[in-house]
């Protein structure tokens, strides 16, 4: 039994005699909970039950003494079967004795005989799941051991059906993919044609000698598809029987056949329905011979819509059954229809005659396996001379048919109140249901055997993610492990022995995520109404945060004493921010020596543009001089070559100042910036008319290149630009040379270069060209002198209109300082 030990029958008396565990007795029963029995060739018995460390496992029952010894599992010691859950024992043809566990696969024991047995009944082999394997056993959870005629030993595990090849001394396995409707094997039975014949999670497989596979499930009349382990018999007679989670189904394997039968096909009613409701509802089944009583109908002219009902007699499987049916006259057409519509209807049929054929789909087109109907449609009845006679027949029976109608108004509104009083009960119901579903307790029912009858969403959202109705005949065995699971047992069967109820029971469990919880349950009694316990109902409440609280108050106590430490912590703190401090204060030194940097830079640009300025002056004023004092004595060509010269330093002067006063203007943002479009090459030939003089000092040739373009700018600030890197160009391009300015297009904007074949520059000096803090003359290649201010103004210009400029230019190979400026829409 299931917790009440083992049950000895005197066939002659029909009394029991009951074995159970007794602590301090060895020779007892070693666990109540009784699992499977099988006897040896010795006329021994041997009995797997269920326990765990310390009780269950493999029993030997000794008939003539009626003691018992235990062979139970010890970790370490492979003498010992592998566990103490032990669900299957079988003692095979050869006297093998196989034992299935919970865990811990299959054992194979070559049985010593009675006077060898000592601390173990035989040598020991044991089978587990190896998944790099394909030929182990396919799970360590074993449900079921079987031999067939042909002595070849089956084993039901939850991971599919296992074939034992005694030879090779290994499995072949059977799973889903083979065909099974399940992986989990509860039963295994063979019949008298060889066929094996396998209970599952999800319904019966029959493997036949081929290794073909063929399923029934509940459509083919099974009581449920869920069977139990080990509920699984075969009868002298040859019938199987497998017990479910629905009752018990038997059958004579004989009786089952994979082929094709066709019933009979028959009219069950037939319902007209004119304009004022059904006018003939009529039961068509004979009531003697189960057959169809009529074979033709007729409409009359009202009756707008006629439903055939129909059905197979003498089928196993009616709801796979698949109906045609064809109405001639009407149409040719063959209409397909399933088990869960087997109806015909037809609307608005136009007076004459029909045939009505139904069948089973696929079925033979003959009288014995199909029905048929004959279907008159009258014409209409003003078009007769009856008319006139029904006018006044009419008549004469509207007083009657006033009576009958009042009649028939009161059994419908007395039919209407049934309806009612039968919707408002399963409103309430499901309104039950919806509150017990939506609760955020743990809320259950269970029978005696402490199997689930009712359970709610939540409850059924920790077994797993399972709905509630995969609970229901189910006990905590299947998702506890086994010692929890014991508990929860034991504690609801004094329960209900003793009809005490189990308040506030604080007991470990799992919350919604899986993970562990603390729950606090309430167990009472369920009676009937004789006052019989029947069951339970329990009600369970996660109190994980409560016990959290009081965790943390004991940390806050914790919390409390190191306060202290913490002050302590807090001063170094405190000297830390000090130190902190002191690196700010040393950063702002560092900040105010860069400003005094920057002075001195600005100090070193103003003295560069100071000492810059004074040769042109002074060359201005040296010429003045002469020109005065010796005007009358020089000749016109004389005069003009003083002149040029003095306009040549009033350039050198002017371009000093002009870059000046626009990179002050720049640095205090006083500079207005004033894009627009303008024509590149104009602003360029301006700006070579502008340096004529200084190029043709040199007789250097200003050129341009693909100039035609436009682009946003401003004026001003294009202009400097254009005039500082060409005025540079110039001062280092020996005499002779060429200065070229061109454009092109790129990536949407106008690039800009200036390039010349003059003296070039190296790295280092590129590196320094547009920075601040390096200015530094250099003299042209006739001596000009400059400060590299305008390439800082070039720069500040370039950038503020949203472009970039670089420079290209190695040692004695010219330069090219090219820029970007945006271009102007067509």
């Amino acid at each position: 039994t299931d917790g009440g030990g083992l049950n000895q029958m005197n066939l002659t008396s029909g009394k029991f005699r009951i074995f159970r565990r007794e602590i301090n007795n060895p020779s007892s029963l070693s666990n109540n909970y009784v699992y499977s029995i099988t006897g040896d060739k010795y006329g021994r018995i041997w009995i797997g039950t269920w326990g765990g460390p310390g009780s269950g496992g493999l029993d030997l029952f000794i008939p003539s003494t009626g003691k018992f010894i235990n062979f139970p599992h010890r970790d370490k010691d492979s003498s010992t079967i592998s566990s103490n859950a032990v669900m299957k024992v079988l003692c095979d043809s050869k006297n093998t004795l196989w034992v299935g566990t919970k865990g811990g696969g299959l054992n194979k024991i070559l049985l010593y005989s009675p006077e060898r047995i000592r601390k173990t009944p035989g040598t020991i082999r044991i089978y587990t799941h190896d998944e790099n394997n394909p030929h182990s056993l396919s799970s360590n959870d074993v449900y079921a051991i079987y031999e067939d005629a042909e002595g070849v030993i089956w084993v039901g595990t939850g991971e599919g059906l296992n074939r034992y090849d005694q030879e090779n001394d290994e499995f072949v396995r059977f799973t889903l993919q083979n065909g099974l409707p399940s992986n989990v094997v509860y039963g295994i039975l063979d019949d008298r044609q060889g066929n094996l014949w396998v209970s599952t999670a999800n319904g019966i497989a029959r493997i036949d000698k081929t290794g073909d596979i063929r399923v029934y499930d509940k459509n083919d009349g099974l009581q449920e598809n869920t069977f139990y382990p080990g509920a699984y018999f075969r009868s002298a007679s040859g019938e199987l029987y497998f017990g479910g989670t629905g009752g018990l189904t038997y059958f004579y394997p004989d009786s089952i056949t994979a082929e094709q039968q066709y019933p009979r096909v028959i009219i069950t009613s037939v319902q007209v329905f004119n304009r004022k409701g059904v006018r003939q509802s009529e039961n068509f089944l004979s009531e003697k011979s189960g057959t169809s009583r009529y074979r033709e109908i007729t409409l009359s002219p009202s009756d707008f819509m006629v439903t055939i009902e129909f059905a197979a007699l003498e089928y196993v499987s009616p709801n796979k059954i698949t109906y045609q049916y064809q109405l001639k006259g009407l149409s040719d057409e063959w209409i397909q229809t399933s088990a869960s519509n087997r109806r015909a209807t037809f609307t608005n049929l136009k007076p004459g005659d029909y045939q009505l054929s139904i069948a089973l789909s696929g079925a033979p087109e003959t009288e014995e396996h199909g029905a048929t109907l004959m279907i008159h449609v009258l014409p209409p009845f003003y078009n007769t001379w009856i008319f006139r006679l029904v006018i006044i027949l009419i008549i004469t029976g509207l007083i009657t048919w006033l009576f009958i109608n009042r009649i028939s108004a009161l059994r419908r509104e007395k039919a209407q109140i049934a309806r009612k009083a039968e919707e408002d009960l399963f409103e309430e119901r499901n309104q039950l249901r919806t509150l017990i579903d939506n609760m955020p307790d743990l809320i259950f029912i269970k029978d005696r055997e402490s199997r689930f009858i009712v359970a709610n969403k939540k409850l059924a959202r920790i077994m797993g993610n399972r709905t509630p109705e995969e609970l229901v005949g189910k006990t905590d065995f299947i998702y506890y492990p086994s010692r929890l699971a014991n508990k929860f047992y034991q504690d609801e069967q004094q329960l209900m022995l003793t009809g005490t109820p189990i308040i506030n029971q604080i007991e470990p469990g799992l919350d919604e995520e899986g993970k562990p919880a603390w729950i606090s349950v309430t167990k009472v009694p369920l009676k009937n109404s004789k006052g019989e316990i029947v069951g339970l109902v329990g009600i369970g409440r996660d109190i994980t945060q409560q016990k959290l609280s009081e965790e943390k108050l004991i940390a806050q106590a914790h919390h409390l004493q190191e306060v202290n430490v913490l002050l302590e912590e807090r001063q170094e703190e405190v000297r830390q921010q000090a130190e902190e401090l002191q690196a700010q204060a040393d950063h702002l030194t560092q900040v105010n020596k860069e400003l005094e940097k920057l002075n001195a830079t600005k100090d070193k640009l103003f003295s560069l543009i100071a000492h810059d300025l004074k040769n042109p002056f002074h060359a201005i004023s040296g010429f003045a001089t002469m020109l005065s004092r010796n005007f009358s004595q020089m000749k016109e060509r004389e005069k003009l070559e003083i002149i040029d010269l003095m306009n040549l330093s009033a350039e050198t002067a002017y371009n000093l100042l002009e870059n000046l006063l626009q990179w002050a203007r720049a640095q205090t943002n006083r500079i207005r910036f004033e894009p627009e479009r303008i024509n590149l090459e104009e602003v360029t030939l301006e700006t070579f008319e502008f340096l004529s003089t200084t190029a043709h000092k040199k007789r250097i040739e200003l050129l341009t290149e693909n100039l035609d373009l436009h682009v946003i700018a401003d004026r001003n600030m294009l202009s400097t630009i254009l005039r500082n890197l060409i005025s540079n160009a110039i001062k280092f391009t020996p005499e002779k040379g060429k200065v070229t300015v061109s454009a092109s297009e790129k990536d949407g904007k106008i690039e800009v270069s200036v390039t010349d074949n003059g003296i070039g520059m190296t790295e280092q000096v590129k590196n320094k060209l547009f920075q601040l803090e390096e200015l530094h003359t250099s003299p042209g290649t006739s001596g000009e002198t400059g400060t590299g201010l305008g390439l800082i103004v070039c720069k500040e210009f370039v950038e503020r209109q949203g472009g970039t400029i670089r420079v290209e230019s190695e040692p004695m190979k010219g330069s090219r300082f090219i820029f970007t400026l945006p271009k102007a829409d067509i």
